[in-house]
């Protein structure tokens, strides 16, 4: 009994002694607390292979007296305390196996956790989410519309959308999601969703309930009805264009100035011209400033803008025509700036 107990001091006087040549300050303190040598020689060999990111001075490595307490890494202001190793090691005390468990927890030095293993999403929940009925789930993101929860709101209407099959809830699921996306201040993602409504959905009650809503919440219908009040209005037309602008529903503006305005004055086409230009339409630019010289044929403005739409049409017989264009602004215009955007152009033509 006693050479047993000699034989295991002298193996663990061993195993602290330093080899030659060996920093002292990585010995491994005494064992009061009865922790076994394997988890000992693991903290060594932990301290041994991150000295070089550690550092050598003894106030670097951070191992206090009794429990040997090495923290595998520098602090960080989220530690919470010493890491326990022995609960990394299996019931054989493989040490290969400890370290790879270390390490796809984040705590051997130099690794971060594995990111799959911490944000994957449970397997159970998806499947129970899955077996949720579609009512349930639309009232759901009602509720949370109405607590101010948008972004839970949008996020359900996505899992609707990708699970249930029924028409009717497809659309309801879109409805919501305009109204999430815009509460959210996602505008041109709610311009794209109305116009999914109204194409996906024609004819359901749905997409004209989400333009209305838009509208309304916007403040832009107060702002149509001042301009279809009176179309010469120029601020009229220039507050509605600012609110279209600042929400990027280009589209949503065009369609205001083509379809809903009883009579299109020289001031809409204007700002239909502008609408048209920053979608870059092309066509659409040099149809609305046709309309354009059909009222107000002296207008260097039209025929400018209608020159700026031939000039980006890809067709060959375009460049002529928008050369003829500029010409006949240029031929109205007394305006100096003016007319350098016009020579811009001009010198931008093939040569005729």
């Amino acid at each position: 009994m006693c050479s047993r107990v000699f034989l295991s001091i002298a193996m663990i006087s061993a195993l602290s002694i330093p080899a030659v040549g060996q920093d002292e300050t990585l010995a491994i303190p005494g064992d009061e607390h009865g922790l076994n040598s394997l988890i000992q020689l693991l903290e060594r060999k932990a301290m041994l292979e991150s000295k070089a990111g550690l550092g050598t001075s003894p106030k670097d490595w951070d191992v206090g007296k009794g429990r040997p307490q090495p923290e595998l890494g520098k602090k960080s202001g989220d530690s919470k305390g010493p890491i326990d190793l022995s609960r990394y090691l299996g019931t054989e005390g493989d040490q290969e196996a400890a370290i790879r468990k270390l390490k796809e927890a984040g705590k051997w030095p130099g690794e971060t956790p594995q990111e799959s293993s911490t944000n994957a999403p449970l397997r159970e929940e998806e499947d129970l989410f899955q077996k949720i009925p579609a009512e349930k789930r639309l009232d759901y993101i009602r509720e949370r519309l109405k607590s101010g929860k948008y972004g839970d709101a949008l996020s359900e209407t996505t899992f609707v959308l990708a699970t249930d099959p029924k028409e009717e809830n497809l659309s309801r699921a879109l409805a919501l999601r305009l109204e999430a996306q815009y509460r959210l201040k996602k505008y041109a993602d709610a311009e794209d969703t109305y116009y999914r409504l109204r194409a996906y959905f024609p004819q359901g009650p749905e997409h004209n309930a989400a333009l209305a809503f838009l509208e309304k919440e916007s403040g832009i219908d107060r702002l149509q009805k001042a301009v279809q009040e009176n179309e010469n209005d120029p601020e009229a037309h220039r507050k509605l264009m600012n609110a279209y602008r600042t929400r990027g529903w280009l589209d949503l503006g065009a369609e205001f100035y083509k379809e809903r305005l009883k009579e299109k004055t020289a001031e809409s086409l204007r700002h239909l011209c502008e609408i048209q230009y920053l979608r870059q339409d092309w066509p659409g630019l040099v149809e609305a400033a046709e309309e354009g010289i059909e009222r107000k044929p002296d207008s260097p403005e039209f025929h400018y803008n209608q020159g700026v739409g031939f000039f980006h049409v890809e067709e060959d017989t375009a460049k002529s025509s928008a050369r003829e264009c500029f010409l006949k602004a240029l031929e109205l215009s007394k305006n100096a700036e003016f007319n350098k955007r016009v020579n811009w152009y001009l010198q931008r033509l093939p040569k005729s």
